[in-house]
């Protein structure tokens, strides 16, 4: 059941962002275009100056306004799907909410990486010379050359695996405020803007007596081998970002799978 409900959300967004996409990639060539006219011809670059700034402030608009739209419809889904009108139609079907909060988690983040990766196709499409494999070549190698006392490879990891779960929990921290808000008979959006400063204000303290508890039990930090220091602390603190937005994330898909379980209210 989960997979049809995957493929629900696929179909019902899907309409939305295609459309963006495509206009990010055709702008891309288009400013394209424009470079490869106005190069090394100021004449040329003159007359295209108002249409190449046009193309390429629509281009940039039409970035911020996919990475907008894709906050809008996490929260729109969510809400006006399973809290909304749609949500007596949702609940009658035979799928439970847990299904629910994960079918629109996993696409909400989904899109996000579509988006990212979508963008960074246009700007390839637009920027990319007949080297530009060689130079990012010569980019990794110089990366790799970069005399750092930590280990690179594991630097990267770490950043992959923070941004995901980072990812994952943020979104259902969101979905954990609006389940919190439709608690309430009246002001359901403003409640739930209030429950989002609530659990961010919750979620610092925690974080802060945390921290605090780690350096009274171990005030001088770890013992490692002096040659792996800055290694053995980067780790240790990206381990403990990770692991708090583990916990935080599933905190916040508690609350709201016992909400939607337990006091679910539509009126």
């Amino acid at each position: 059941m989960l997979g049809k409900l995957l493929k629900y959300e696929w179909k019902a967004t899907s309409r939305v962002f295609l459309p963006f996409y495509g206009a990010i990639l055709l702008f891309a060539i288009v400013n394209r275009f424009f470079f490869m006219l106005n190069q090394g011809n100021t004449e040329k670059g003159g007359l295209l100056a108002i249409p190449s700034g046009l193309a390429m402030m629509v281009y940039v608009l039409a970035i911020a306004a996919t990475f907008i739209l894709t906050f809008v419809v996490m929260i729109q889904r969510y809400y006006k799907n399973l809290l909304g009108d749609e949500g007596y139609l949702m609940f009658t079907l035979p799928v439970t909410p847990q299904q629910n909060i994960v079918a629109k988690l996993l696409m909400s983040v989904a899109w996000e990486v579509i988006s990212f990766l979508v963008v960074i196709l246009s700007l390839f499409a637009m920027l990319a010379q007949a080297d530009f494999f060689e130079k990012f070549n010569q980019l990794i190698t110089a990366f790799y050359n970069w005399s750092v006392p930590f280990d690179k490879n594991v630097f990267i990891a770490w950043m992959v695996a923070s941004v995901f779960v980072s990812l994952f929990s943020s979104i259902l921290y969101i979905y954990a405020s609006i389940s919190i808000g439709q608690l309430f008979t009246r002001h359901k959006l403003i409640a739930s803007f209030g429950a989002f400063i609530a659990l961010n204000f919750v979620s610092q303290l925690v974080s802060s007596i945390i921290v605090a508890i780690i350096y009274v039990i171990n005030p001088n930090g770890i013992n490692i081998d002096e040659s792996q220091l800055t290694t053995g602390l980067m780790s240790l603190f990206f381990g403990s970002i990770l692991l708090l937005n583990i916990l935080f994330g599933i905190g916040y898909y508690i609350i709201s799978n016992v909400i939607l379980n337990k006091k679910l209210n539509l009126e």
